[in-house]
């Protein structure tokens, strides 16, 4: 028991951080008018929930609740697919960033509204929420000290400072914006979803990845994310780049140099024809992030007035969670064609969920579009161009498995529902569906919409290669599920206002279901399921005597 005490620790914090998230995390408050509506607080007070980070971390919350408690009922079960300690390092670092993004939102209400002298008060959800992150981060890195072994060396101390140092960076000011004609705030580079996951990849880094051979090809992802994220600061001129931005790109690039360096390294391997195209699609892809997405121009060709231009342009980097994911998925399927050995599955999987995304992103595009509106850039049109090809690249290289039909029709509820599932994450996204449902449909919103896609895509998979008999990992059938219902219950809770809606009912029938069937399969299969014989419709005296 001496040693499972940490991954109590661990699942007892990520609980309490996830409660801290529906707390008060800051009040404001003017003298004699008591909490005010303020602009970006909506009633003068914000929940663990009002910013990117804390979404975020409450993703690794979920993980990493499910980990431990997997991790104390089966050692071993998760320790390469799902690492403890990078997630626990991930919560406590997004749970501190949370905190310092909100920093940002004090500083744009104290700038919009002009009430008297404003007194920010951190509330005790933010106490509550930064204490057990700091006791999750703590007991992660006590968990990977008892694995360091043997000591680091010191080109492993000093990736390993890097490391550090490229975390502390993305809590600095990143960019410093004019607000009105003499307020100016800075905001965090946390404040972006490519931060973010360069965040996470940091702590995978140093939990459990920089003694690997692999280190220096996470480092360079780490620093393509680095760079999307700094190039996105400028849309525009009324924006400086802050010393923090610098700072970080300057630090990503020296851990690549430093991480080159770790032994053992892993060598490249030369990719195969199909491989070397799925890379190549991938490729283009991220390139096309960098490129304009969307663009404004100004009526006639005229100044946007402040010294902008005439257009301004962002990149897909910018365009939310789902493009800064679909990113990172591709930029993945590119190092993997030369340091990994898939599955020729798992690349098709990630090029439907990288298609999946970026459709999302080209309808949220679309709508904002219009005669005075934002249009679409070039880059888009490469970017759509790209998943495209990549999706019948990784879709071509796919061989028919060889279809036991008795496993097949076993196994059809749950195909079916996993199906319908992925349907009812990603469609509300698409704007296919009537406007009237809208309110109903619109369960999981930005993190959490695009995870479940990922999620969702993953545990379709493992039902199509269980149903073919190839599938080894029949825990992941039972796992994934039960986090997919996590994340409905966390934002039915946070939308409770809203009511119980019949949207959110089919997402959590669906998932239930889907747990039931994985737990099923998990404990023998499905062939070994017996139908009680009053049920057993073959059985019956008409179908007897035919």
């Amino acid at each position: 028991m001496r040693g499972r005490w940490p991954l109590y620790v661990l699942l007892a914090s990520a609980l309490t951080f996830v409660v801290s998230l529906y707390l008060p995390w800051y009040e404001v408050r003017n003298e004699g008018m008591g909490i005010l509506s303020v602009v970006g607080i909506g009633s003068g007070t914000a929940d663990g929930w009002a910013t990117t980070a804390g979404m975020a971390a409450s993703l690794a919350a979920v993980a990493v609740v499910i980990a431990a408690a997997a991790t104390l009922v089966r050692p071993g079960l998760f320790d390469d697919r799902l690492p403890l300690v990078p997630l626990a390092l991930t919560l406590g670092y997004l749970g501190i960033a949370t905190l310092v993004a909100l920093r940002a939102n004090e500083m744009l209400s104290q700038a919009a509204n002009q009430l008297g002298h404003l007194h920010h008060h951190y509330s005790y959800g933010a106490y509550l929420g930064v204490a057990s992150a700091a006791v999750a981060l703590l007991t992660a890195a006590i968990l990977g000290g008892a694995r360091l072994r043997p000591r680091p060396t010191s080109v492993e101390l000093v990736a390993g400072a890097l490391s550090v140092g490229l975390l502390v960076a993305f809590l600095l000011p990143w960019a410093t914006a004019a607000f009105g004609r003499s307020e100016t705030i800075s905001f965090p580079g946390v404040n972006s979803a490519v931060v973010v996951l360069a965040a996470a990849g940091i702590c995978l880094l140093i939990g459990s990845s920089l003694r690997s051979g692999r280190a220096v090809y996470l480092a360079a992802a780490i620093a393509v994310l680095t760079g999307a994220a700094v190039q996105g600061l400028g849309v525009v001129d009324t924006t400086r780049i802050d010393y923090g931005a610098w700072m970080a790109l300057g630090v990503a690039l020296a851990l690549v140099a430093a991480t080159a360096f770790v032994r053992p390294q892993t060598r490249p391997a030369l990719p195969a024809l199909a491989g070397a195209l799925t890379a190549a699609a991938a490729g283009v892809f991220v390139v096309a992030l960098f490129l304009p997405w969307q663009e404004f121009c100004a009526p006639g060709g005229g100044s946007l007035g402040h010294g902008l231009g005439s257009c301004i342009a962002t990149t897909g980097w910018t365009t939310g969670e789902p493009g800064a994911v679909a990113g990172t998925l591709a930029l993945v399927l590119v190092l993997a064609a030369f340091v990994a050995t898939w599955r020729t599955a798992a690349a098709a999987e990630i090029a439907l969920a990288v298609a999946i995304l970026t459709a999302t992103v080209g309808v949220t595009q679309a709508s904002s579009s219009g005669p005075l509106g934002w249009g679409f850039g070039y880059g888009a049109y490469v970017g759509f161009a790209a998943a495209g090809v990549l999706l019948l690249v990784a879709f071509a290289r796919i061989r028919p498995p060889k279809l036991e039909r008795g496993r097949v029709v076993d196994r059809l509820i749950p195909l079916a529902a996993s199906a319908a599932l992925l349907c009812a994450v990603a469609l509300p996204g698409w704007s296919v569906l009537p406007d009237r449902w809208s309110p109903q449909v619109d369960v999981m919103q930005s993190w959490y919409a695009t995870v479940g896609v990922v999620l969702t895509v993953h545990l379709l998979r493992r039902w199509l290669e269980s149903a073919g008999g190839t599938s080894s990992r029949s825990e992941e059938l039972l796992v994934l599920p039960l986090a997919l219902l996590s994340l409905t219950a966390l934002e039915l809770i946070r939308e409770r206002d809203a009511g119980v809606t019949w949207g959110g009912g089919i997402l959590v029938g669906l998932c239930l279901v889907l747990v039931m069937f994985g737990w099923v399969e998990q404990k023998g299969g499905l062939e070994r399921l017996r139908v009680p014989e009053i049920l057993r419709v073959d059985r019956l005296p008409g179908a007897e005597e035919t």
